[in-house]
């Protein structure tokens, strides 16, 4: 019989409880228009908020390591397109008004 743990070594399932799941969570608000590292990220995330989420563990010199989760349309588009072995990677969440909508992107 299989164990959970041979699963996540095979890659049959995701392993969210990784690093990236153990440091301190801070608000998109908090590190928006701060360069910060993008260490990895963990997709459709189901959190108090709803389904569909996606976590981006990061590290930041202000902020140290941190995690925060969205469902920001742009930015998850955006972050899917980065492949796995490009991690860590350096980026900028930039924030901004679109009448009563708030959008978020990397750049």
């Amino acid at each position: 019989m299989k164990s959970f743990a041979d699963l996540i070594k095979e890659g049959t399932v995701k392993d969210v409880a990784a690093s990236s799941y153990s440091c301190k969570r801070v608000s998109i608000d908090d590190i928006a228009g701060k360069s910060i590292v993008i260490l990895g990220i963990v997709e459709n995330i189901k959190t108090e908020k709803g389904e569909g989420r996606t976590l981006v563990h990061f590290k930041n010199e202000e902020t140290g390591e941190g995690k925060f989760f969205t469902n920001a349309k742009i930015l998850k588009e955006q972050l899917t397109q980065i492949p796995a072995n490009c991690y860590p990677i350096t980026a900028t969440v930039v924030k901004w008004r679109d009448g009563n909508k708030t959008l978020y992107k990397l750049v």
